[in-house]
């Protein structure tokens, strides 16, 4: 099988596009794959879509972590689970998903060794209306499906493994959950160290307000 890389308008799971509902194994559709589903852009033909992101910090049930991990490897994806990846599922993979949990199965972190980090700490400070921003377990969703969007001024500051920082650098995103926060903020430091190789396990955040701390 050809590696392809991975559309959030499909589903994660079995390949499904989650706008006109085509089995994409099978046949091939012009729908916009690159884009998020949502209740406004989605056909008929597909009732619901479960956007999800996977979060190599959070806690994970170990029968959903072999779950994405099967399917990364089924098709091909790519991905080395030790970033953060937005994902979506179809209403059945979803549940088939949503079956694996059991309060008797035992949780776990999905870690790698990593003897040489090159950043010890994520700041950051934000100046926007909502000051309550919490971390997630590893898999997160969106069951409302809401289509809102908030938009975030903030502030990044990196302070690097052999103790120096960088200057602060204001930021802006606008989204539709707190995972895609945390993304848009492992683009911000990449992008700013030059250096595709920095995962989300390879720092730790921390969030304040500005108005709060006289920043």
């Amino acid at each position: 099988m050809t590696k392809k890389k991975y559309k959030i308008g499909t589903c994660f799971g079995c390949q499904k596009c989650l706008y006109c509902g085509i089995d994409l194994i099978k046949e091939t559709c012009k729908c916009k794959k690159t884009v998020k589903p949502t209740k406004k852009n989605r056909t008929d033909n597909v009732k619901n879509a479960f956007p999800r992101v996977f979060n190599p910090n959070g806690s994970f049930n170990l029968k959903q972590l072999d779950f994405i991990k099967n399917k990364n490897e089924c098709f091909q994806y790519g991905y080395n689970l030790t970033e953060i990846i937005q994902l979506s599922f179809c209403s059945a993979c979803n549940s088939s998903y949503q079956r694996l949990v059991s309060k008797n199965t035992q949780n776990s972190k999905y870690t790698e060794n990593n003897d040489s980090k090159k950043i010890t700490e994520i700041t950051v400070v934000s100046d926007s209306a909502s000051n309550t921003i919490s971390k997630h377990d590893g898999f997160s969703e969106s069951e409302s499906e809401g289509d809102d969007e908030l938009e975030i001024n903030y502030k990044l500051l990196i302070k690097k493994a052999d103790g120096t920082s960088l200057p602060a650098k204001n930021q802006s995103v606008t989204i539709s959950e707190l995972d895609e926060f945390l993304l848009a903020i492992q683009n911000n430091i990449t992008s700013l160290l030059e250096d595709d190789e920095i995962y989300a396990n390879d720092y730790g955040v921390s969030f304040r307000s500005e108005k709060g701390q006289g920043a």
